[in-house]
């Protein structure tokens, strides 16, 4: 059924109906005639990061050539318009914590980072609204869940979204069909209204926003994951079936003072709380000026697909050494700011010669090990953006996983074009800004 003002004079006799869509025609009322104090609210989404996952997490084969498989699946086919979404880790390939029952600020939406790797967090969907877990990714840019009826293990052990029970969810007219290498979904397209937050704070997009409802997901990669869903984070030019993304909807509506969204992660040891310790914060419509240091550097993309900027080079300086740093790159090379990665990823040429630089030792299917009394001793790394240096001490690029255990955070991946992504290990060092409106990205020390 079209959403339109007709909602509002149905047939005297469907009293129930008429509640329902009365109760639905106030909130978009209200929602148009607090557009301007929505334009200068930020809304603040904290995020729960689990404790870190044992030594011997590491060592099991199959999570790390998971891992490994996960970002070729993700990334090894790039090109500026591609049409395949980017696909998750099987729910169990990188662990699993039981989530917070508590959510701390009543006016927020609690974040999980699931894994160590990826976000997720709530959304609603439709009016009334129905609420599913998706995973928030920077690296694609649809937004899918489970639909009723589907029979599949991996639809019946999550929330199934209901058009029947929205009253102004509309069918698309197309199907939909995502390849995720091990795993896929497929469904039909179906319109209906997005909102972030919780019923008191929101940012919603209109009943316009295309989304998939999945009617199968064979196989397992979905079936033991937190999340119910994906809600893609980069451009639209990677979209499926011409799909805006929810983000970009409300972006284009002006609901934001600021068209930006900003990630804060907390550097902090993980603590002994196995429900895992406070992880940071994402903003949505601004920044949070506590959670970092000025200035902020800004680097222009250079595509509109996914979060890609330029690496002028990566180089490396070692402490009490007057030398210039060792650069380890002939070339500019293109990088991904992706919060669906944990390590820093790159080209075996490169990051080999890094892992070499800090005494990263051959471990288990692709770690690599350091002696943690010699963190000190160890080189600090640059990276050169658009001109601007970007520094990580071993501290920051190395992984404590127990009193003695160290890994590095850098990870050789081969991908095409000389790829690199920059996942967790690089967002916590630098609280980032994804600026839709200029087509850039902001970076800035992160404090806090």
């Amino acid at each position: 059924m079209p959403f339109s003002s007709s909602f509002c004079s149905l047939n005297a006799n469907a009293i129930i109906s008429l509640f329902v869509f009365a109760l639905f025609c106030l909130h978009i009322s209200f929602s148009s005639s607090a557009k301007n104090s929505k334009r200068q609210r930020i809304i603040r989404i904290p995020i729960v990061r689990p404790k870190m996952p044992s030594f011997k997490h590491f060592t099991n084969r199959s999570v790390v050539m998971d891992a490994q498989s996960f970002l070729k699946r993700k990334f090894g086919g790039l090109t500026k318009h591609r049409r395949n979404l980017n696909g998750p880790m099987s729910g169990n390939s990188m662990g699993q914590w039981s989530l917070p029952s508590d959510q701390n600020e009543p006016n927020s939406l609690q974040l999980i980072d699931y894994g160590n790797t990826q976000y997720f967090g709530t959304i609603l969907i439709g009016f009334p609204p129905q609420q599913f877990q998706v995973l928030f990714d920077t690296g694609s840019s649809n937004l899918w869940v489970p639909c009723k009826g589907c029979n599949d293990s991996a639809c019946l052990t999550h929330r199934q979204f209901s058009c029947h029970n929205s009253v102004g969810c509309q069918m698309a007219g197309q199907d939909f069909d995502i390849v995720y290498g091990t795993g896929s979904a497929s469904g039909v397209l179906l319109q209906d209204v997005v909102c972030f937050g919780n019923l008191s704070v929101s940012l919603c997009t209109n009943t316009t926003q295309k989304f998939g409802c999945s009617m199968s997901e064979p196989g397992d990669v979905f079936s033991n994951a937190a999340f119910d869903g994906i809600l893609g984070m980069a451009w639209n030019s990677i979209s499926t079936d011409a799909a805006v993304q929810p983000l970009a909807q409300i972006f284009e509506n002006d609901d934001c003072e600021e068209k930006v969204f900003a990630f804060w992660l907390n550097k902090d040891d993980f603590g002994d709380d196995p429900r895992g310790a406070k992880g940071g914060q994402m903003t949505l419509c601004g920044t949070d000026k506590s959670r970092y240091k000025e200035p902020i550097f800004w680097i222009p993309l250079i595509a509109t697909d996914y979060w890609r900027i330029s690496i002028d080079s990566v180089s490396v300086f070692f402490p009490r050494s007057n030398a210039v740093g060792v650069s380890l790159m002939g070339r500019p090379m293109s990088a991904i700011l992706d919060t669906g990665t944990s390590l820093i990823a790159g080209p075996p040429s490169v990051v080999n010669a890094i892992n070499a630089q800090i005494g990263a030792q051959d471990f288990a299917f692709g770690w690599l090990s350091l002696n943690c009394d010699l963190l000190d001793s160890l080189p600090t790394i640059v990276f050169t953006l658009s001109g601007h240096n970007f520094s990580f001490s071993p501290r920051d690029y190395v992984l404590q996983t127990g009193p003695v255990s160290c890994l590095s955070g850098f990870t050789a991946v081969e991908l095409s074009a000389n790829l690199w992504i920059l996942g967790d290990v690089f967002i916590a060092k630098y609280y980032s800004i994804f600026d839709h409106a200029n087509k850039r990205i902001g970076l800035a020390e992160a404090e806090g």
